[in-house]
């Protein structure tokens, strides 16, 4: 009561910038009567009546929450595609998704234009390591119909015979 008290009495005086209003001092005083009387009605609206409807505001509120949560989420079919964003080239700010690009070259195939720089053989010709890496590896990729064939041309730059040499 006492704190209820000075709170009224610091909102009328000149210390704050903002006073206190009207509906603040009713709603303070009120308590304080509640907290002085302590009759059984006054004590179970302010116990239990606000705190179920305070219960309620809060579970209303969760509810907006999930709903608007349910409103963002996106449905896709199972039998959906995934685009995974490592496999996306970058060229010319054009970003071209590699894996649907070669399965529409897979399913449809490639077709021939002596004009087109994109069907030239050096350009299927994929470097897989480095010049100065000891085993040089590259792959010209050929697509016929349904049949994806890679040609690696591997070369050992190094003075040792290698044996058991995989790739992966």
């Amino acid at each position: 009561m006492l704190v209820l008290a000075s709170i009224i009495h610091l909102g009328k005086s000149s210390l704050p910038k903002k006073p206190i209003s009207d509906d603040d001092v009713d709603w303070l005083s009120l308590c304080i009567r509640v907290i002085n009387d302590r009759s059984p009605l006054l004590v179970q609206i302010f116990t239990r009546a606000c705190r179920s409807s305070l219960q309620d505001m809060i579970g209303s509120i969760s509810r907006e929450e999930l709903t608007d949560t349910e409103k963002t989420l996106v449905r896709t079919d199972v039998d959906a595609l995934i685009n995974f964003s490592h496999l996306v080239n970058m060229n010319d700010n054009k970003a071209v998704d590699e894996l649907e690009l070669s399965l529409l070259q897979a399913t449809e195939g490639t077709k021939k234009r002596e004009s087109d720089v994109t069907t030239t053989a050096l350009s299927k010709v994929y470097q897989l390591t480095g010049f100065s890496d000891p085993v040089y590896a590259e792959a010209y990729i050929n697509v016929n119909q349904y049949d994806i064939v890679l040609d690696v041309l591997v070369v050992n730059q190094t003075p040792d015979t290698l044996q058991n040499l995989t790739l992966e």
